[in-house]
């Protein structure tokens, strides 16, 4: 599952980025503002083991990013499939606050 926003305003509430899925391996998923530059990178071979702090916080460079829409690419393995072959997705995440 893959949300289609968020709100980090430090609520405790809703406040990152947060994919979900079961029987995954080789997770990577790329962040990028309206402009096409990449923002956050996240990639495990271990995504069930994912601490809820490493997923993307609505930070760039050490500043909150503008409410708005940010475009994600996501690349995974499913563990079911014998040749673990790799399934990309791709979206739209919002930021509201």
């Amino acid at each position: 599952f893959v949300p289609s926003g968020f709100t980090p305003n430090g609520d405790d509430l809703n406040d990152t980025f947060h994919v979900y899925g079961k029987h995954i391996e080789f997770f990577t998923m790329d962040i990028y503002d309206r402009w096409g530059t990449l923002i956050y990178t996240l990639s495990t071979k271990d995504f069930d083991g994912l601490e809820p702090s490493i997923w993307w916080d609505g930070m760039i460079n050490g500043n909150l990013a503008a409410d708005g829409v940010y475009n994600w690419t996501i690349q995974y393995g499913n563990t079911f499939n014998e040749t673990l072959q790799q399934t990309q997705l791709s979206g739209r995440i919002a930021i509201i606050r």
